[in-house]
């Protein structure tokens, strides 16, 4: 290891990944409500998804990584407000196809 610099034995493209993450979030952020629920799927929620949108993105998209764009379809700024009962236990599920088209 190398004291104040990287560390040659790791991997570091990870830094990439999660910049390129963060531009597709930040322009798919920028989408209104509107739109990406027009775009969007209904599902039923239960009380076992409180706090997780990411287990939802996991379920339905085979990633958990896609919770950010659940959150955003259903106007929500965090997990710790993804609640079943505040959403009268539906949830809007932005379609695949859509979501990779802003990743673009």
């Amino acid at each position: 290891m190398i004291a104040f610099g990287l560390d040659t034995d790791i991997d570091y493209t990870f830094v990439n990944e999660f910049s390129e993450e963060k531009i597709f979030l930040n322009k798919f952020m920028n989408l209104s409500t509107e739109f990406i629920q027009e775009n969007s799927a209904i599902i039923t929620l239960n009380d076992s998804d409180t706090y997780r949108p990411d287990k939802i993105a996991f379920d339905v998209y085979g990633d958990d990584m896609y919770y950010p764009c659940i959150l955003a379809a259903n106007s929500i700024g965090s997990i710790f407000s993804f609640k079943p009962e505040r959403l009268n236990y539906e949830c809007y599920i932005p379609n695949l196809d859509f979501i990779k088209n802003y990743m673009k």
